[in-house]
């Protein structure tokens, strides 16, 4: 059984470094305390902006709050939408990113 601090739902128009991923999980996981809906990010490979409404959402057996980013990097614009449970201490050696790219997974099975 995993221990998943952070499941990514989808992915469009850009890839993510592991480092953009630790960065987006760690702004969630500030936003959250601080009650916050919005906040405008900014690190070596991207800026844009993060948002909740603090809704809960579940992929299987995981669970946690959801979470959107409308990001630009030099590659283009990005919309990320993914879950963080805000109740699981991080560490980026055990999180798990797993993605969904439009398309590719729902015509898999016509394959």
């Amino acid at each position: 059984m995993f221990d998943w601090q952070i499941v990514c739902l989808m992915v469009r128009n850009i890839s993510l470094t592991a480092t953009a991923r630790s960065f987006l999980l760690s702004t969630a996981k500030r936003m959250a305390p601080a009650g916050e809906t919005r906040r405008l990010i900014k690190c070596e490979e991207f800026e844009g902006l993060v948002t909740t409404d603090g809704a809960s959402a579940r992929l299987g057996s995981f669970g946690g709050t959801a979470f959107k980013a409308e990001i630009e990097t030099n590659r283009g614009k990005g919309l990320i939408h993914f879950i963080v449970d805000l109740d699981v201490e991080y560490d980026p050696k055990d999180s798990v990113w797993m993605s969904r790219r439009p398309g590719q997974a729902d015509n898999a099975a016509f394959n």
